[in-house]
């Protein structure tokens, strides 16, 4: 009797216990890094940007399992980043192209991994690989793009922003160039043809690839949701710069519901929006932007201000004076001090401009538009 009991009461322990070891491996995160030719890299240190995750190191395989902020949960978007590499070697972050990815199912662990891919920076060997110049292409089009939607903000050529993404790989602007427009050519996947032809400023081209890219991925978003968000993402952007903007204001809506929570997504959703007259549509959307922005930014970065004025600016075509008013004052004073020379600084006076007008304001107005135009 007493040998049962002491069974039971071991099977019981074990019970007890089954909870605490499935919990035991939620909120981690398995990483494998490899460099462009698949071959795992050690001695490399990940963790994700923000508060609560921590930090760990690469092991013989490859394999970083790394422990999440407590609030993370599974399908959710985190920001992985390089703390230190190796001694006397200095890689870099190349796939995914923007970092982020998208934390899987915590169950079958061994199934559910993220792959990054690193370089070590100024290896022009690295170009060679497919992944990592879709990559890189995929950051200059994002960089570039900031043309297409804010000309408002518009800050940087698209030589400039070659040149500042390859100097990130100890790169020439001239070898990064070369490189993309070669891979373009041998491209056969629809979605490196796209970022290719939109590289190239060929946008409709770009968007009928993006959108065959678009078709093929939706099929399978367990396997495909990274690349479904980027599909859908760039086609986006290719079809706002051909001035569709109630398919790029749809497009951006689907890329939103692959990644919520978006800040950068839905500005873009509002942005097409406003583009296409729909005020109404906008506006909770640009609010929604700029509330995201001020919880992980903070209310004076760059990006919150900016989210800040383009609210400012859709309550203007709505002519809500009085709301967009206040905004205005709000931000330009805080951009003056921190950033007095940034086109969006200007931006923000051509509104407020924009807004004396409307009150018959002529002098007022014409010394910020005069301010505006020296920036």
């Amino acid at each position: 009797m007493r040998k049962t009991r002491t069974i039971q009461s071991g099977a019981a322990i074990y019970l007890m216990l089954l909870p605490w070891l499935a919990l035991a491996e939620n909120g981690k995160l398995v990483i494998h890094i490899a460099d462009p030719q698949a071959r795992p890299v050690q001695g490399i240190w990940l963790s994700t940007a923000g508060d609560g995750g921590g930090e760990a190191e690469s092991d013989a395989t490859g394999r970083v399992r790394l422990s999440l902020a407590a609030q993370t949960k599974a399908n959710t978007w985190v920001t992985i980043q390089i703390v230190r590499s190796p001694k006397k070697k200095d890689f870099v972050l190349a796939s995914p192209w923007n970092s982020k990815a998208l934390v899987p199912s915590f169950e079958n662990e061994s199934d559910n991994y993220v792959d990054v891919v690193v370089i070590e920076r100024g290896d022009k060997a690295a170009l060679e690989s497919g992944k990592v110049i879709s990559s890189i292409a995929a950051r200059v089009n994002d960089a570039n793009s900031a043309q297409i939607f804010s000309s408002r903000h518009d800050a940087t050529t698209p030589k400039q922003n070659l040149a500042r993404i390859a100097q990130q790989y100890g790169l020439s602007p001239p070898d990064v160039d070369n490189a993309i427009r070669a891979w373009g050519k041998k491209a056969t996947d629809p979605f490196d043809i796209g970022l290719a032809q939109f590289y190239a400023r060929n946008y409709s081209d770009a968007s009928d690839n993006l959108a065959l890219s678009v078709l093929a991925r939706e099929g399978d978003l367990k396997i495909e949701t990274e690349k479904t968000f980027n599909a859908n993402f760039f086609l986006g952007q290719a079809l706002y710069a051909q001035g569709a903007y109630q398919r790029a204001a749809k497009t951006f809506k689907r890329a939103s519901e692959l990644r919520l929570d978006d800040a950068r997504t839905i500005n873009l959703e509002a942005l097409s929006l406003e583009q296409a007259g729909q005020f109404s549509e906008a506006e909770p959307l640009f609010r929604q932007a700029l509330l995201l922005n001020e919880r992980t930014k903070g209310a004076s970065d760059r990006i919150t201000l900016i989210s800040r004025s383009n609210l400012a600016s859709i309550l203007l075509d709505e002519r809500d004076l009085a709301s967009a008013r206040p905004l205005y004052e709000q931000v330009l004073p805080v951009e003056l001090n921190a950033m007095p020379n940034d086109p969006a600084t200007a931006s923000t006076m051509t509104g407020l401009a924009s807004l004396l007008k409307y009150e018959h304001d002529y002098v007022g107005a014409t010394k910020l538009d005069q301010r505006a135009l020296a920036i």
